[in-house]
């Protein structure tokens, strides 16, 4: 894992295992590279000890209990006592066909992706991974042998890139059952084919030519404006307007059980609260016509119509998005914040996330959507907001390790605290004052 200073980086390997990050659905798994089977899952603030082994021919997850209290020497006796006790005659070794294991692959791990995630797994694996692969062994097949499929694939960009972290996944899964050496995928590091990918954002001219689009098609199609309307006030996807529900809606909060990310919250400013209000209530959704969900085809056609009489062809509504986004960090908000809006899940682009205030995050909410209602309709936004220097003091606990001559083990040690929880915390305050000394 990245470390930010030396004295951190010397003792880490103390308080966390050798690792290799895989991720399972919405937890992150540090996977130990002694012994492979073992994984310290990091779920929300809590991390854990598991355990991958075989049980009745699948692999099953054996939780061992929290890493604060359990030392890595002892978890990994446990494990490997649980790996003992598993049966030893499974039919499955490094000389199986990567098609024989691509079946249980999916069977062992469909639990952890939503159907839509699997049914793309099971394609990519039938239509362009097996053709290529299906007939090698999954214990010989090499750096060169993927390199060779995947330049062969005839697909799109994005399609290789999909198939390529399939594949990868699967080698993964096959170190989990002993079929490959810990450390041994082909597909590690890779080049993915770079998509270069770039939004269209709208200055504030554009954006009032959009209000005066939305005021147009709102004659004919007013609740497929509300929907366009609201992702632009919020930077919500537009599957997570149209799943809205009103028993989801609470004060200036909407919190969704499931999204693309998993469970999130949508913060509700005050011109998104008084849009909402001007929609009926007819059934469950929040957003619908004559008591139905809303057509996803019928948007789109509304849509078409909307960004040609705006004259950019090429703008998407995903794009109302990434411009709510854009706006944030040009109101001065930091890309932590941001990402709180957006509910990233990736915590390489929001990390700390987990440890900010949900007022900070409605807050920003908030003044993003007044400053979307502004230039919709036409008027001059103000100009962009400078944060106010918060103190650069530390707390009490940084303050007391940065003075002390211990190591961040030792120090925590002392004072019965979590090592990686605090480190987090060390490196996210350092992180702040360097923005302020800027």
């Amino acid at each position: 894992m990245r470390q930010t200073d030396s004295k951190t980086a010397a003792h880490s390997a103390v308080s966390q295992p050798e690792a290799n990050t895989q991720k399972q659905g919405h937890d992150r798994v540090l996977r130990d590279n002694i012994v492979p089977q073992l994984g310290r899952r990091i779920r929300g603030g809590r991390e854990t000890w598991v355990v991958h082994c075989s049980r009745a021919g699948k692999v099953a997850k054996i939780t061992l209990g929290a890493c604060a209290t359990i030392p890595i020497v002892r978890a990994r006796a446990m494990a490997q006592d649980l790996l003992d006790e598993a049966p030893t005659h499974s039919p499955l070794s490094g000389k199986t066909a990567l098609a024989a294991f691509a079946q249980i692959f999916l069977d062992d791990c469909a639990g952890r992706w939503k159907p839509k995630t699997l049914h793309s797994h099971r394609h990519a694996m039938s239509r362009h991974i097996l053709p290529g692969l299906g007939d090698m062994k999954i214990g010989k097949i090499e750096r060169s042998d993927v390199t060779t499929w995947f330049n062969k694939m005839n697909m799109s960009k994005g399609g290789r890139n999909r198939a390529l972290s399939v594949l990868s996944s699967l080698f993964i899964h096959a170190e989990i059952r002993g079929l490959r050496p810990p450390g041994s995928n082909p597909c590690a590091g890779m080049r993915r084919h770079d998509m270069r990918f770039k939004a269209r954002y709208l200055d504030a001219d554009e954006y009032a030519a959009l209000g005066r689009a939305f005021a147009k098609a709102s004659v004919t199609s007013p609740m497929a404006v509300r929907v366009f309307r609201f992702c632009a006030l919020t930077g919500c996807r537009k599957s997570e307007a149209l799943m809205l529900r009103w028993s989801m809606i609470d004060g200036n909060r909407a919190a969704l059980p499931d999204s693309k990310s998993g469970p999130k919250s949508i913060w509700l400013g005050r011109p998104v609260r008084k849009l909402i209000a001007t929609v009926p209530k007819t059934g469950d959704l929040v957003f619908e016509i004559d008591g139905k969900p809303v057509c996803p085809r019928m948007l789109q056609r509304v849509w078409d119509d909307i960004r040609s009489d705006l004259g950019i062809p090429t703008f998407r509504i995903h794009d109302l998005r990434h411009c709510f986004a854009s706006v944030a960090v040009s109101l001065g908000y930091d890309l932590l914040i941001v990402g709180g809006l957006l509910g990233h899940a990736d915590k390489g682009s929001t990390a700390g996330y987990a440890h900010l205030s949900t007022r900070d995050v409605a807050a920003a909410s908030a003044r993003v959507g007044r400053h979307f209602a502004k230039v919709i309709a036409g008027k001059q936004p103000r100009k962009a907001y400078k944060p106010r220097r918060r103190g650069s003091k530390p707390d009490k606990l940084i303050a007391a390790f940065l003075r002390s001559k211990d190591t961040l083990t030792a120090f925590c040690a002392s004072r019965g605290l979590e090592p990686e929880t605090f480190r987090r915390d060390v490196e996210n305050w350092r992180s702040v004052n360097a923005k302020l000394a800027r």
